[in-house]
C-alpha cells in the first residue's frame, strides 16, 4: 500500500511539492533494532524490536507508546520530484510566520526536520540515490525526550535500499 506524501502535509503544516532529497550514508543500527523496507523495496529503515507494522504491508508502524508511528511516505510524484530547494524555502516561510520548525540535518543529499504539532513531534526525513527517494514521517509524544532521541535514530537510519 502506497502512503502519498500529502498525508503528511496535514501532520507536518509542510508543502512537499516538488521537492527531492539525496542519498546520505545512514547512521549505524543500535544492536537488536529491526530493519524494515518500504512496499517497492527501494527504502529501508531500523526500528526498535518492539515497533510492528499496523495494517500489515501498510508501511506504517507502530510504537509500543500511544502517539508513536513511522509511516514510509511514497508516490509518483515524490520519485519525480526536483531538489531540496523548495524544502528549504518551505521551511525557511514557516520560521518567518512563526511555525516552530528545527532543521537536524540539511546535506546536499539529505534534510531532516521536526516540528511539534499538538502534543506530537513529527520529524521528517529525505533521502535520494540516484534511482530513488526515501521519505519517512515519525511522529512520537512532543514530552518525551527519550522516544525523541528514538525518533532521530529512526530518521538518521533511512536509506535507499541498495
Amino acid at each position: 500500500m502506497r502512503i502519498p506524501y500529502r498525508i503528511a502535509l496535514a501532520f507536518t503544516g509542510l508543502s512537499l511539492f516538488g521537492m527531492l532529497a539525496t542519498a546520505a550514508a545512514p547512521a549505524a543500527t543500535p544492536a537488536g533494532w529491526k530493519t524494515v523496507t518500504n512496499d517497492t523495496k527501494t527504502c529501508k529503515l531500523s526500528l526498535p524490536p518492539e515497533w510492528k507494522e499496523s495494517p500489515p504491508d501498510s508501511g506504517m508502524f507502530d510504537g509500543p507508546e500511544a502517539g508513536e508511528m513511522v509511516m514510509f511516505i511514497e508516490d509518483e510524484e515524490t520519485a519525480k520530484a526536483g531538489n531540496l530547494d523548495p524544502i528549504r524555502a518551505e521551511i525557511a516561510r514557516k520560521k518567518a510566520a512563526g511555525t516552530k520548525v528545527e532543521v537536524l540535518e540539511d546535506t546536499p543529499t539529505s534534510i531532516i526536520f521536526q516540528s511539534p504539532r499538538g502534543s506530537l513531534l513529527a520529524v521528517l526525513a529525505f533521502r535520494r540515490s540516484p534511482k530513488t527517494l526515501c521519505v519517512v514521517q515519525i511522529a512520537v509524544p512532543a514530552a518525551d525526550p527519550a522516544v525523541q532521541k528514538v525518533a532521530r535514530q529512526i530518521a538518521d537510519s533511512l536509506t535507499p535500499a541498495p
